[in-house]
Parts: C-alpha cells; structure tokens; sequence
C-alpha cells in the first residue's frame, strides 16, 4: 500500500467517525447540551442545530 493510499484510508476512517459521533450527538443531546459542551471548551456556541453538532462533534474528534 502506499504512502497515498494509507493517507486515504486514514481520512476515510476520521470522516466517518466524525460522522459517527455527528449521528449520537443529535440523537442523544439537546440544544442546551451542545452548547454547554461547547461553551466549557470555549468555543462559539451561536448557529443552528446542525452547526452546533458539527462544531462539538469535531471537537470530539480532534479537541476544543
């Protein structure tokens, strides 16, 4: 395998664990929840739901 093909696999795994822990967020936690989260890792807690998922959720993956 090459070193581009190892790459690929790695970014195909982040995305879909990003993806993985997009889905359980907006299942599992409210408006106030996301926006908790974010606020304790002092981040933007403005947008909508969507974005809020997003932003905790990449936080998740990568930290605040």
């Amino acid at each position: 395998m090459t070193e581009e093909e190892k790459l690929q696999l790695e970014l195909k795994k982040e995305n879909e664990n990003l993806w993985k822990f997009r889905d359980l967020l907006g299942k599992n936690c409210a408006l106030s929840d996301l926006r908790y989260m974010l606020e304790c890792n002092q981040q933007n807690t403005k947008g909508g739901e969507s974005a809020l998922i997003e932003r905790c959720a990449y936080g998740m993956m990568f930290g605040g």
